[in-house]
């Protein structure tokens, strides 16, 4: 399994102004077997972005960092900023 970062794109947040400040997503470190497994699983944790935010290649950007041992597809961390 690869280790992914997956990020929002910095324009588009600021773009968005107030609407993405609370209750949302910035980005995650999660392990999967692929760019597109990885996507799906933050998908699935979406906030108020909206799960279609983060399988967007023109509003997330992802690249692999490391490679785990784990066989288990997971989250490792989430940065999250709740209202």
């Amino acid at each position: 399994m690869n280790i992914y970062l997956l990020e929002a794109i910095e324009q588009d947040l600021n773009k968005r102004g107030k609407d993405l400040q609370y209750d949302c997503n910035y980005g995650f470190v999660l392990i999967a077997s692929c760019v597109r497994k990885a996507r799906q699983l933050a998908s699935k944790v979406a906030g108020d972005e909206g799960s279609a935010y983060w399988l967007d290649i023109k509003l997330s950007k992802i690249k692999k960092i490391g490679v785990s041992k784990s066989k288990t597809m997971k989250m490792v961390l989430r940065d999250y900023n709740n209202a």
